[in-house]
């Protein structure tokens, strides 16, 4: 429930985000943004300090991409005082607070950060494990506590497991995201993806685990990584080196590798897209993931017809047409579903 105290605390919360707060106040924050429903006055705050909130210094960013597809954002726990139960955050990259508001309002589907209350005497189970979401048509990129870069492409969720930094440094993810890890020989990075399980040693890779896809794409941009599966033998697993692409089938426990070119499978993070040869039912999967939409291909001779093309923040009309001027495709669109027949 609203009071002019959470008022004043969230007022405080928002010109500075360093102070410092009790654990009443911080439970108190975090029950007011998850369960107020008093949106109209959700709207009149941003209304009032939209214009301050996009001032605000480089270590408070706070920045929404492409319309207001995507958040950029990162929550780090900065400082624990155990005995006085007195908790800093420091929010990089976005504003986390009004990022969350803005983002309840803005996007269909919110970003969602997902902070268990276990404040017990020990500073790692603050929190228990947080979950990064990149809503559809959008793509979010995020820095874990050890710096660790992190981008999720549309549709994907990231979740960083208990204890990451300091006993081990694991995540679990679903859909698809590029990772430029931070080494560190004592802390192995492991990714667990669809029934794959990925140990880095610091480097730079993509790994596209959709749910329905039939199989688990890893590509090894830089570095190395192991890579294993349930019914490989023996615990090191398959080491891959740069321009390496495994593709692990779930259904048949098994996998396939062959060498790419590496920019066609992570530029999506600047917001490029690359077919290379790409079938045209490849071409529809990625199309709506990124732009949220239901695309029905009418004639299925057209399923293998193969398309080549690099395309650059581009529209949705953008890329049909472009795939309509290169191919015997024609298409018509009726809001979010875009119909493909054969010329």
């Amino acid at each position: 429930m609203r009071t002019k105290n959470t008022d004043k605390l969230f007022d405080r919360w928002i010109k500075n985000p360093n102070d410092h707060f009790s654990f009443d106040e911080l439970n108190e924050l975090l029950h007011y943004i998850d369960n107020d429903s008093d949106s109209k006055h959700v709207e009149d705050f941003l209304a009032k300090n939209w214009e301050e909130a996009g001032e605000i210094n480089e270590a408070q960013e706070f920045k929404l991409e492409e319309n207001f597809a995507g958040i950029k954002q990162t929550l780090r726990l900065k400082e624990f005082e155990d005995d006085r139960k007195v908790f800093r955050f420091k929010a990089q990259k976005a504003f986390n607070f009004i990022a969350k508001v803005a983002a309840i309002l803005i996007l269909p589907m919110a970003l969602m950060i997902l902070v268990e209350n276990d404040f017990s005497n020990k500073p790692d189970s603050f929190i228990s494990n947080v979950e990064y979401f990149a809503p559809p048509a959008s793509r979010t990129r995020i820095y874990l506590p050890d710096s660790t870069e992190v981008w999720l492409n549309s549709n994907s969720k990231l979740e960083v497991m208990h204890g990451f930094g300091k006993v081990e440094r694991s995540v679990k993810l679903t859909g698809e995201a590029y990772f430029s890890v931070t080494k560190n020989k004592n802390l192995p990075f492991n990714v667990y993806a669809q029934g794959v399980n990925i140990k880095v040693h610091g480097t730079e890779f993509n790994i596209s685990a959709y749910e329905d896809q039939d199989s688990v794409e890893t590509v090894l941009l830089n570095g190395s990584i192991s890579l294993k599966y349930s019914d490989y033998p023996g615990d090191m697993g398959i080491k891959m080196v740069p321009n390496q692409r495994i593709n692990y089938y779930k259904l048949a426990d098994s996998v396939r590798s062959d060498f790419v070119d590496t920019d066609a499978f992570s530029s999506w993070k600047d917001g490029i897209i690359i077919f290379n040869d790409s079938p045209l039912e490849e071409v529809r999967r990625k199309l709506e993931r990124w732009f949220n939409v239901s695309i029905i291909i009418e004639d299925k001779s057209l399923l293998n017809y193969r398309i080549t093309g690099i395309l650059k923040e581009r529209t949705l009309d953008q890329i049909m047409r472009f795939i309509s001027m290169t191919s015997p495709v024609d298409y018509t669109q009726e809001s979010d579903k875009i119909y493909m027949k054969k010329r």
